[in-house]
């Protein structure tokens, strides 16, 4: 079987092998506060739950040029930011919020996307979402490339339309997976498997 060394490779082209072997990734559309106060929001597919009690969730964000993104500075100033959940008839404005925006332009606004106030942070939320978490910076940890920012869930958020008998639906709740290069996709037909006995 052939093997990819990343020292061999261009950074580029190792991304897309490593990235696409990585699938699926579920995605988070991540909104923060910009300096002035105006609404960025971004997608971001290195994002995972990494602890249960208390719930904490990671985002990793690579850098711009050099640069720290729009994201990572702003939850390092402000401390917060809501993740959404997207789901899979939103796909479009995800896919748009991800291309470059000069600092302080609200993707909220050139898409046209309704917000609502947070109910424990500054940063508001999509008004649509209907799975989101309200959260504040945990730690940091700054990689040569990326900042992996480990962030608390204060508030969890799911609307009553994807709930049934208590928990979230498969049936109803259709979020975005993250797969090779440019593409996304949704999920197949949920398979249920009983826990093993323990002997």
């Amino acid at each position: 079987m052939p093997y990819f060394d990343p020292k061999d490779h261009h950074p580029r082209y190792f991304y897309q092998l490593f990235m696409g072997s990585l699938v699926p990734r579920p995605v988070t559309w991540v909104s923060t506060l910009n300096e002035d106060e105006s609404v960025n929001l971004a997608p971001m597919s290195c994002f995972s739950a990494v602890n249960t009690r208390p719930p904490i969730v990671m985002i990793s964000v690579g850098e711009q040029d050099g640069n720290l993104k729009h994201t990572t500075e702003n939850i390092l100033r402000e401390k917060e930011a809501v993740l959404h959940i997207p789901e899979f008839h939103e796909l479009n404005d995800v896919h748009q919020s991800a291309g470059h925006y000069d600092r302080n332009v609200s993707e909220t606004e050139a898409l046209d996307l309704e917000l609502r106030a947070s109910e424990t942070l500054k940063t508001p939320s999509l008004k649509k979402a209907r799975v989101l978490m309200e959260c504040t910076l945990h730690s940091v940890h700054e990689l040569p490339s990326n900042h992996v920012l480990f962030l608390n869930v204060e508030r969890l958020f799911i609307d009553d339309s994807l709930m049934a008998h208590g928990t979230i639906s498969n049936q109803f709740f259709k979020p975005i997976a993250r797969i090779s290069g440019g593409y996304y996709a949704g999920l197949s037909t949920p398979i249920h498997l009983k826990k093993y006995p323990i002997k």
